[in-house]
């Protein structure tokens, strides 16, 4: 907790929540837009995040990140195209909300949600960050088949009519990959 606490105290600060503030308006800018994903996003703020400091970087593709989550949601309320694939379903009820001149309600409930659900998430990633990168290098060669053995079977198994074509695709597209990268 201590760790935590004093990243905290190193973060937030009143230029930190500058940058993230920036980031959020760049977000909702670019989230906004169909077609400009919020990973697009990031990557059009990448090039500028070089020249800040680590934190104000970190704070400043963080807020855009979030912006870009809920930019997604203008688009697909008010001209019925989502602007990132997360917002596709904001355009069942949104797009109907604002044909019937409640398009500032179904944004202000979006935006709502958006944020409440940013702001949990954020909460228990970083209360459990610690432990899921304590976790996570305890992972070995037996634990990295095991995912990729079960990532397989899950592709494989997204063709429901016929298992074994799915799976045989998948052998094959891997004896390719192998074939053509040559990694070992």
């Amino acid at each position: 907790m201590d760790v935590f606490l004093s990243v905290v105290n190193e973060t937030v600060t009143w230029v930190g929540v500058l940058y993230l503030v920036c980031g959020v308006f760049v977000g909702i800018l670019g989230g906004s837009l169909p077609g400009i994903s919020p990973s697009m996003t990031i990557s059009l703020l990448l090039p500028m995040s070089l020249y800040f400091s680590t934190n104000n970087a970190l704070m400043a593709l963080i807020g855009a990140y979030m912006g870009a989550m809920y930019g997604g949601s203008i688009s697909a309320i008010l001209i019925n195209t989502p602007g990132s694939a997360s917002a596709a379903a904001t355009v069942l009820d949104g797009y109907e909300m604002a044909k019937n001149n409640q398009a500032g309600k179904a944004l202000g409930m979006s935006l709502s949600a958006s944020c409440t659900g940013g702001l949990i998430g954020s909460i228990i990633l970083m209360l459990s960050a610690n432990l899921l990168a304590k976790l996570s290098l305890k992972f070995g060669p037996p634990e990295y088949f095991g995912i990729m053995l079960f990532t397989l079977v899950l592709i494989a198994g997204i063709c429901s009519d016929n298992f074994w074509k799915g799976l045989s695709l998948v052998a094959l597209g891997l004896f390719f990959w192998r074939h053509w990268c040559g990694s070992d």
